[in-house]
């Protein structure tokens, strides 16, 4: 192998290592940002906490040890959040007239002491809602996400003893997914 080629492969190799470089950043940029939603998310335990979005998401940046001043806090997560939070079909995870919303919580599972740890529970009168969140659809993934919320909803519908429906929440684009068994 010439020398100019030995350089060439090597500057091919460099590249690629610059461009895999690239979409790991990206992926973990990505991930960040799906916690940082998340968490903010959680802080909102009903709608009249909606107002206090900013402050939720302050609250997300501290808890992550991540710098607020490197975000476009309003374009990646603000408008975002917003817009998931006046979505009509996310209202109910989300309703003062719930008897209970518990939220990041561990129950475990009675038939082999494993624990599940749900976003949020929201109890009725009449049944309980359970619901994962994620930041984003990606849909090569729902079918995991669909048996994670499936097996929540079996548990907790042994622990309520109550109509149980499990329910996958994508915050972006704003989305409602019932899980129904099968």
């Amino acid at each position: 192998m010439s020398m100019v080629q030995r350089l060439l492969s090597q500057q091919i190799r460099r590249r690629w290592d610059w461009e895999e470089l690239s979409l790991v950043q990206e992926a973990l940029l990505r991930t960040l940002k799906g916690n940082i939603m998340h968490i903010t998310a959680s802080f909102v335990k009903d709608l009249s906490q909606i107002d206090r979005l900013e402050e939720h998401l302050n609250h997300a940046f501290f808890i992550l040890g991540e710098d607020p001043r490197n975000w476009d806090l309003e374009k990646e997560f603000l408008k975002p959040l917003t817009l998931f939070f006046s979505n009509t079909h996310v209202r109910p995870f989300f309703s003062d007239d719930a008897l209970q919303i518990i939220v990041e919580r561990e129950f475990v599972n009675p038939e082999d002491a494993s624990v599940i740890r749900p976003d949020r529970v929201v109890v009725y009168e009449d049944g309980v809602l359970v619901a994962d969140l994620k930041s984003h659809f990606y849909k090569r993934k729902l079918e995991d996400y669909k048996r994670q919320v499936q097996g929540y909803v079996d548990v907790l519908k042994r622990f309520f003893g109550k109509e149980t429906r499990g329910y996958l929440l994508f915050i972006e684009p704003p989305k409602v997914m019932e899980v129904v068994e099968g």
